[in-house]
């Protein structure tokens, strides 16, 4: 499995990425929140769009592959 994380948008308390799961489309919208440190998806990509488990893990390899890595750029994770 892979998922791809871009960076989209970022201010003092929000930091978007657009992220995709094993496509290219970055299609969805996932989003921290700084003051509350509490992780969203705002629009699931195509390929979590009807799995709550897909989400929840979308959620965690962000929560460790970006946020613990100081929200760069761009990340990339794949595992499997």
């Amino acid at each position: 499995m892979r998922w791809k994380f871009r960076r989209a948008f970022i201010n003092k308390r929000f930091v978007q990425y657009s992220y995709s799961r094993e496509t290219d489309e970055m299609d969805g919208i996932i989003q921290y929140d700084r003051e509350t440190e509490e992780i969203k998806i705002l629009k699931p990509c195509e390929n979590d769009k009807d799995s709550e488990l897909s989400q929840s893990i979308a959620m965690e390899h962000f929560y460790w592959n970006v946020i613990q890595e100081g929200l760069p750029e761009n990340r990339y994770v794949a595992c499997g």
